[in-house]
């Protein structure tokens, strides 16, 4: 089994920002034989994941001087999904990211491929078009290689609320090209940071559609 990871070089002893791959093998007759290990470190485009700092875990804005919103900055939304194309392998993936150094969360995506040998970055960009903050990505591709990405999105003006984007297959490398577009417009504030475990994008083969679920107040 691989499990992956997003580090980041403001984090103390990770010396790069990257994704990292790891290989679980379990020996269920015995259980010391398994072993965790890691069997690729991929470089990515630098980021930060610095939202109110490391250890604050309340940074999304919320109107009406609610409490902001764990931003969930240290890990990999779900879910990380992987398709074989026959011709390639791809996985898409998501997480957050501080955009601007001012603690304004978007949303850092990946498309990775593989044809043999190790995983590389296909694309790779960070969505963010306005100064709202955007986070709780989930990311999903369907078997042409279209993307959908949602995500929540709150502000001082714009209580807790679901949008989405995505791209065509064919669509210039990196970016979001499908307008943003509003899921459920919020009404009202959460009273705890926490918030939202987790969202989650997928594409059914039997609609033609992607869907999606997710947390709005």
């Amino acid at each position: 089994a691989i499990a992956m990871r997003m580090k980041d070089d403001g984090w103390a002893g990770v010396a790069s920002d990257g994704l990292e791959f790891w290989e679980l093998n379990i020996d269920f007759t015995n259980s010391n034989n398994s072993t965790l290990s890691i069997v690729q470190d991929l470089a990515v485009a630098p980021f930060s994941s610095n939202l109110c700092s490391f250890t604050d875990w309340s940074c999304i804005q919320q109107p009406n001087g609610a409490i902001p919103l764990d931003p969930l900055l240290e890990v990999l939304m779900n879910r990380v999904q992987y398709r074989n194309f026959g011709t390639h392998e791809s996985i898409v993936c998501c997480h957050a990211v501080d955009v601007d150094g001012n603690d304004r969360a978007g949303i850092r995506w990946y498309e990775l491929r593989r044809n043999g040998g190790d995983w590389s970055v296909y694309q790779q960009g960070t969505y963010s078009p306005d100064f709202k903050g955007r986070w709780m990505g989930t990311i999903a591709m369907d078997e042409q290689g279209n993307i959908a990405l949602g995500y929540n999105i709150s502000s001082l003006n714009m209580f807790p609320s679901i949008k989405y984007t995505g791209r065509f297959a064919d669509s210039p490398l990196g970016q979001m090209t499908w307008p943003e577009t509003t899921i459920v417009l919020g009404t009202g504030v959460h009273n705890s940071n926490r918030y939202g475990d987790y969202n989650q994008m997928v594409w059914d083969p039997s609609s033609n559609s992607f869907w999606m679920t997710a947390m709005y107040n």
